[in-house]
């Protein structure tokens, strides 16, 4: 009887132990996720240090170490943290197989696994790899359809489903054969009804999904009051956090709000975070786009030439060009016309606005 009482002490101890190591790491995790969406990137990643070296067989700290500098990459197109982000993905995906194969690969573990290969598959799109990304999405979208087989009750996969469906439906038709090939399909109606359901029944990632879900009512339905209902309460949580703001009054220009959107751009170059410069030279863009459409030409030329100068990719600095030659023309100034209407051709010609502008000119 002795032994038989000392045997379930035993037990229920080595229970309470996991229980307590799994409650920390998820302690630690939700502190560096808080950290980064307030853009405190430093101290996030000390965060994440620390999950390694108190959980160095488990694939979370460094999956989260990956995705802060893929987000960097995104906000300074630093190669050095692209780089980065793969050396750290790497590990996390070698972490997460070993786990797999040891039959430890729980729901959790499984939904990591396809939000890791969702980065892939979005660094893929990025370097113009898309067949790349195409399989990196199959081996996502294998992952999340795992983690709810697992557990039909685990919410939290039916973001990275929901992103994966929206996804899909802007795949161009040349790309049409891989998308059957992998088995992938798409249906933007099921994949707003899966973010929805992850945002009100899952546990995690509540503020990635409030700024998808921003995103896909501004953008895709045009939907403006749904879309600031995630946007503002963003903001609210993460105040300085610039890429949130900037969003915001990107929906409300395209709202044609035009004079409520100086405020937000504003704050995004007022906090001027230099670890995601290429949204403080967005917002100069931006306003720059609202002073031509205002016939404030002089203005608009001030802060298209700092976008000019501060932009580290070529993401509209064709129409950027084009807008300052036409303002140039407009306040009389021959010598600016002349110039920036042959720096036009020289954006990005694979986006709308660029492509506008190289055929403008």
């Amino acid at each position: 009887m002795k032994k038989s009482t000392t045997l379930i002490v035993c037990i229920l101890f080595f229970q309470t132990i996991s229980l307590f190591s799994q409650s920390s790491l998820q302690g630690l995790i939700q502190q560096g996720i808080n950290k980064v969406y307030n853009m405190e990137f430093d101290s996030a990643e000390k965060t994440f240090d620390r999950m390694i070296e108190l959980y160095p067989e488990q694939p979370h700290g460094y999956f989260y170490t990956a995705q802060l500098h893929f987000w960097l990459f995104l906000g300074t197109r630093d190669i050095g943290e692209y780089y980065t982000f793969l050396k750290f993905a790497e590990i996390s995906q070698q972490k997460i197989d070993k786990l797999i194969e040891e039959n430890k690969g729980t729901e959790r573990i499984h939904n990591l696994a396809g939000n890791l290969a969702s980065y892939r598959a979005m660094s893929s799109a990025v370097n113009n790899s898309p067949v790349d990304a195409l399989w990196s999405s199959k081996k996502a979208l294998d992952n999340f359809e795992k983690a709810l087989e697992i557990n039909p009750r685990f919410y939290n996969a039916y973001f990275g489903l929901g992103l994966l469906d929206y996804a899909m439906s802007f795949v161009p038709d040349f790309l049409r054969w891989a998308v059957n090939l992998s088995g992938l399909s798409s249906d933007k109606q099921r994949g707003l009804r899966y973010l929805n359901t992850a945002y009100k029944r899952g546990t995690s990632d509540k503020t990635e999904i409030a700024f998808h879900l921003s995103r896909i009512y501004a953008d895709y339905l045009a939907d403006y009051d749904s879309s600031y209902f995630y946007i503002r309460q963003l903001i609210n949580t993460h105040p300085k956090n610039t890429l949130f703001h900037y969003q915001y009054a990107v929906f409300l220009i395209k709202d044609k709000k035009l004079d409520a959107a100086i405020n937000p751009l504003n704050t995004v170059i007022r906090i001027n975070n230099k670890r995601f410069s290429q949204i403080t030279a967005l917002a100069h863009y931006r306003k720059g786009e609202i002073s031509f459409k205002k016939n404030q030409f002089a203005d608009a030329i001030k802060h298209y030439k700092i976008f000019l100068e501060e932009s580290n990719e070529l993401d509209f600095t064709g129409l950027a060009s084009y807008n300052i030659a036409l303002s140039s023309m407009l306040l009389d100034d021959d010598d600016g016309y002349k110039e920036f209407i042959q720096l036009a051709r020289e954006g990005n010609k694979d986006i709308f606005e660029d492509s506008y502008a190289k055929e403008r000119s």
